[in-house]
């Protein structure tokens, strides 16, 4: 009977260690809304930093009914964001995302950031408009490739 009451004891023990740590690594997909604020070619906005926990790609949903021109990075935002971009990056990703669900596929978490955050304009002179959607650092689900 003691024999029995430790195999118990012991796989409950490995069940709850096994639950606490799937949590942990859980995939970061809840949807945060986009910043709020018109964007355009000058003017961008910029998400919060949210934690990326494999390498799934990011994914926006873009309700502002214009193509806009995302920045994907990783790692701890810069206290300030040029709208000038320049592509000697090694972790942005550039992606145009129309109005839609779409995907952004970068390198984030293969380049060793556990963190990552977007910086949107609309990258077209003269097209200008209000930010609307969601987005998230890791993706659950099968959505177009905006890249």
């Amino acid at each position: 009977m003691k024999n029995l009451k430790k195999v118990a004891l012991v796989m409950v023990s490995s069940l709850i260690m096994a639950s606490t740590s799937l949590t942990a690594f859980a995939a970061n997909t809840a949807d945060d809304d986009l910043p709020t604020g018109t964007v355009s070619y000058t003017k961008n906005v910029t998400t919060g930093v949210r934690d990326k926990t494999n390498t799934s790609p990011v994914y926006m949903n873009n309700k502002s009914g214009m193509t806009l021109w995302v920045y994907a990075n990783g790692g701890r935002k810069p206290s300030s964001i040029p709208v000038t971009y320049s592509t000697n990056t090694t972790i942005g990703t550039y992606a145009k995302v129309k109005p839609g669900k779409y995907v952004i596929h970068t390198t984030i978490y293969e380049d060793g950031y556990r963190k990552a955050w977007l910086n949107i304009s609309t990258g077209v002179a003269g097209v200008s408009g209000p930010c609307k959607g969601v987005w998230s650092s890791d993706t659950a689900g099968s959505y177009p490739s905006a890249n």
